[in-house]
Protein backbone atom coordinates (compact mmCIF):
# COMPACT_ATOMS: atom_id res chain seq x y z
CA UNK A 1 0.00 0.00 0.00
CA UNK A 2 1.60 3.34 -0.75
CA UNK A 3 -0.17 6.30 1.16
CA UNK A 4 -0.07 9.71 0.28
CA UNK A 5 1.61 11.72 3.33
CA UNK A 6 -0.22 15.22 2.41
CA UNK A 7 -3.47 13.74 2.11
CA UNK A 8 -6.09 14.00 4.91
CA UNK A 9 -8.88 12.30 4.36
CA UNK A 10 -10.88 8.98 4.75
CA UNK A 11 -9.95 7.59 1.34
CA UNK A 12 -7.06 5.59 1.48
CA UNK A 13 -5.25 5.89 -1.39
CA UNK A 14 -3.24 2.30 -2.06
CA UNK A 15 -1.48 2.80 -4.90
CA UNK A 16 -1.59 4.45 -8.58
CA UNK A 17 -4.54 2.47 -9.84
CA UNK A 18 -6.77 3.02 -6.60
CA UNK A 19 -5.31 7.35 -6.55
CA UNK A 20 -6.52 7.52 -10.69
CA UNK A 21 -9.80 5.96 -9.58
CA UNK A 22 -10.38 9.00 -7.60
CA UNK A 23 -7.89 11.50 -9.23
CA UNK A 24 -10.04 14.66 -8.99
CA UNK A 25 -10.70 14.41 -5.11
CA UNK A 26 -6.63 13.40 -4.57
CA UNK A 27 -5.62 16.48 -6.69
CA UNK A 28 -7.62 18.81 -4.32
CA UNK A 29 -5.96 18.03 -0.94
CA UNK A 30 -2.73 16.50 -2.19
CA UNK A 31 0.23 18.89 -2.50
CA UNK A 32 2.44 16.41 -4.68
CA UNK A 33 0.18 16.56 -7.51
CA UNK A 34 3.15 18.54 -9.46
CA UNK A 35 5.29 15.57 -8.90
CA UNK A 36 2.93 12.80 -9.39
CA UNK A 37 0.85 13.93 -12.26
CA UNK A 38 -2.58 12.05 -13.33
CA UNK A 39 -0.50 11.02 -16.32
CA UNK A 40 2.18 9.33 -14.15
CA UNK A 41 -0.64 7.68 -11.97
CA UNK A 42 -2.07 6.09 -15.51
CA UNK A 43 1.33 5.44 -16.79
CA UNK A 44 1.85 3.55 -13.23
CA UNK A 45 -1.42 2.14 -13.47
CA UNK A 46 -0.90 0.42 -16.87
CA UNK A 47 2.39 -0.80 -15.36
CA UNK A 48 1.19 -2.65 -12.53
CA UNK A 49 -1.86 -4.24 -14.62
CA UNK A 50 1.22 -5.00 -17.31
CA UNK A 51 3.34 -6.92 -13.54
CA UNK A 52 0.34 -8.22 -12.17
CA UNK A 53 -0.39 -10.36 -15.56
CA UNK A 54 3.42 -11.36 -15.83
CA UNK A 55 3.39 -12.41 -12.23
CA UNK A 56 0.29 -14.46 -12.50
CA UNK A 57 1.56 -16.10 -15.63
CA UNK A 58 4.84 -17.02 -13.51
CA UNK A 59 2.70 -18.38 -10.31
CA UNK A 60 1.14 -20.64 -12.79
CA UNK A 61 4.02 -21.79 -14.23
CA UNK A 62 5.67 -22.89 -11.49
CA UNK A 63 3.80 -25.03 -9.34
CA UNK A 64 6.20 -27.59 -8.21
CA UNK A 65 7.45 -26.98 -5.06
CA UNK A 66 11.77 -27.32 -5.46
CA UNK A 67 12.10 -23.74 -6.24
CA UNK A 68 9.35 -22.60 -3.55
CA UNK A 69 12.30 -21.62 -0.99
CA UNK A 70 13.64 -18.64 -3.37
CA UNK A 71 12.29 -15.70 -5.32
CA UNK A 72 12.84 -15.66 -8.98
CA UNK A 73 12.20 -12.30 -10.75
CA UNK A 74 11.79 -12.98 -14.49
CA UNK A 75 13.17 -9.91 -16.61
CA UNK A 76 13.69 -8.98 -20.38
CA UNK A 77 17.33 -7.55 -20.89
CA UNK A 78 20.39 -9.12 -19.73
CA UNK A 79 22.27 -9.53 -15.88
CA UNK A 80 24.84 -11.30 -14.49
CA UNK A 81 25.68 -14.65 -15.49
CA UNK A 82 27.28 -15.90 -12.22
CA UNK A 83 26.22 -16.46 -9.01
CA UNK A 84 27.53 -13.48 -6.46
CA UNK A 85 26.10 -11.93 -3.60
CA UNK A 86 23.98 -9.06 -2.52
CA UNK A 87 23.65 -7.09 0.99
CA UNK A 88 20.11 -6.69 2.14
CA UNK A 89 18.32 -6.03 5.75
CA UNK A 90 17.07 -8.86 8.05
CA UNK A 91 14.53 -7.68 10.69
CA UNK A 92 14.20 -10.67 13.45
CA UNK A 93 11.28 -10.38 15.62
CA UNK A 94 13.15 -9.96 18.81
CA UNK A 95 16.09 -7.35 17.47
CA UNK A 96 15.82 -3.58 17.73
CA UNK A 97 17.49 -2.97 14.62
CA UNK A 98 17.97 -3.74 10.83
CA UNK A 99 20.97 -6.95 10.15
CA UNK A 100 22.26 -6.46 6.57
CA UNK A 101 22.75 -9.88 5.89
CA UNK A 102 24.77 -11.56 2.16
CA UNK A 103 22.06 -13.43 0.07
CA UNK A 104 23.45 -15.54 -2.55
CA UNK A 105 21.69 -15.00 -6.09
CA UNK A 106 22.27 -16.89 -9.35
CA UNK A 107 20.93 -16.60 -13.11
CA UNK A 108 18.18 -19.52 -13.92
CA UNK A 109 19.55 -21.73 -16.68
CA UNK A 110 17.59 -22.46 -19.71
CA UNK A 111 17.14 -26.15 -20.92
CA UNK A 112 20.61 -26.04 -23.49
CA UNK A 113 22.29 -24.46 -20.05
CA UNK A 114 22.76 -20.68 -20.76
CA UNK A 115 21.60 -18.25 -18.51
CA UNK A 116 17.66 -17.48 -18.88
CA UNK A 117 16.14 -14.15 -18.37
CA UNK A 118 15.57 -14.40 -14.40
CA UNK A 119 17.62 -14.59 -11.68
CA UNK A 120 16.91 -16.18 -8.43
CA UNK A 121 17.93 -15.23 -4.89
CA UNK A 122 18.33 -17.94 -1.83
CA UNK A 123 16.12 -16.43 1.05
CA UNK A 124 14.43 -20.11 3.07
CA UNK A 125 17.15 -18.84 5.83
CA UNK A 126 15.23 -15.90 6.64
CA UNK A 127 12.04 -15.81 5.47
CA UNK A 128 10.82 -19.86 4.56
CA UNK A 129 10.48 -21.87 2.04
CA UNK A 130 6.95 -19.27 0.51
CA UNK A 131 7.65 -15.94 1.60
CA UNK A 132 5.00 -13.22 0.91
CA UNK A 133 5.98 -10.41 -1.12
CA UNK A 134 5.74 -6.40 -1.77
CA UNK A 135 7.10 -4.73 -4.24
CA UNK A 136 7.79 -1.34 -3.01
CA UNK A 137 7.85 0.79 -6.10
CA UNK A 138 7.22 4.46 -4.82
CA UNK A 139 9.40 5.97 -1.48
CA UNK A 140 7.77 8.60 0.92
CA UNK A 141 5.24 11.19 -0.83
CA UNK A 142 4.83 8.85 -3.88
CA UNK A 143 7.58 9.65 -4.90
CA UNK A 144 9.10 6.89 -7.49
CA UNK A 145 11.71 4.58 -6.95
CA UNK A 146 14.09 3.97 -9.49
CA UNK A 147 15.75 1.19 -7.67
CA UNK A 148 12.30 -0.65 -6.04
CA UNK A 149 12.37 -2.52 -3.13
CA UNK A 150 11.20 -5.88 -2.51
CA UNK A 151 10.01 -6.64 0.92
CA UNK A 152 9.55 -10.46 2.15
CA UNK A 153 7.92 -11.77 5.06
CA UNK A 154 6.45 -15.10 5.94
CA UNK A 155 2.54 -15.01 5.83
CA UNK A 156 1.96 -17.11 8.53
CA UNK A 157 4.22 -15.63 11.13
CA UNK A 158 2.25 -12.06 10.15
CA UNK A 159 -1.50 -13.55 10.35
CA UNK A 160 -0.60 -15.51 13.37
CA UNK A 161 0.26 -11.82 14.99
CA UNK A 162 1.99 -13.57 17.92
CA UNK A 163 5.77 -12.54 17.19
CA UNK A 164 5.82 -8.47 16.77
CA UNK A 165 8.97 -7.81 14.87
CA UNK A 166 10.40 -5.26 17.68
CA UNK A 167 12.73 -3.82 14.74
CA UNK A 168 9.70 -2.79 12.30
CA UNK A 169 7.03 -1.61 14.46
CA UNK A 170 9.88 0.46 16.70
CA UNK A 171 10.92 2.55 13.89
CA UNK A 172 7.59 2.63 12.10
CA UNK A 173 5.81 3.88 15.88
CA UNK A 174 8.61 7.02 16.12
CA UNK A 175 7.30 8.29 12.45
CA UNK A 176 3.59 7.07 13.19
CA UNK A 177 3.10 6.53 17.05
CA UNK A 178 -0.02 4.68 15.77
CA UNK A 179 1.45 2.57 12.96
CA UNK A 180 -0.14 -1.21 13.04
CA UNK A 181 2.41 -3.19 15.00
CA UNK A 182 4.27 -5.75 12.01
CA UNK A 183 4.56 -9.52 13.23
CA UNK A 184 7.18 -12.08 11.94
CA UNK A 185 10.45 -11.65 10.43
CA UNK A 186 11.19 -9.48 7.82
CA UNK A 187 13.62 -9.06 4.80
CA UNK A 188 14.39 -6.51 2.59
CA UNK A 189 16.01 -6.90 -1.30
CA UNK A 190 16.58 -4.23 -3.32
CA UNK A 191 15.68 -4.18 -7.34
CA UNK A 192 18.72 -2.99 -9.33
CA UNK A 193 16.53 -1.25 -11.95
CA UNK A 194 12.95 -0.04 -12.31
CA UNK A 195 12.30 -2.87 -14.70
CA UNK A 196 12.89 -5.86 -12.65
CA UNK A 197 16.33 -6.45 -13.74
CA UNK A 198 18.65 -8.05 -10.85
CA UNK A 199 19.51 -7.73 -6.89
CA UNK A 200 21.55 -5.09 -5.56
CA UNK A 201 22.36 -4.12 -2.16
CA UNK A 202 20.53 -2.31 0.38
CA UNK A 203 22.37 0.87 1.38
CA UNK A 204 21.77 3.97 3.93
CA UNK A 205 19.12 6.20 1.23
CA UNK A 206 16.89 3.41 1.31
CA UNK A 207 16.26 3.52 5.25
CA UNK A 208 13.84 6.35 5.01
CA UNK A 209 11.05 4.71 2.43
CA UNK A 210 11.43 1.09 4.50
CA UNK A 211 10.37 3.10 7.37
CA UNK A 212 7.94 4.91 5.75
CA UNK A 213 6.15 1.96 4.51
CA UNK A 214 5.52 0.29 7.78
CA UNK A 215 5.17 3.89 9.71
CA UNK A 216 2.03 4.63 6.58
CA UNK A 217 0.19 1.09 6.29
CA UNK A 218 -3.39 1.42 6.57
Amino acid sequence: MYVCAQCDTDVTYCGPRHILQDWHRHAAVCEQTGVFTEEHALLMSLMDMARDARERQSVDSDDDSSGKNEVSTTVDRPMSKSTHTVVAWYAHPERSAFTPVYISVHPNRNADGTSGPSCTASVAEYVGRYPSRIVLRFGVRLHPRRTPLLILYPLNEYLRGQDVNQCITGLARRRQPEAKAWCGAVLVLKLAYSFVVEFADMQPTDRNDVVGYFAERR
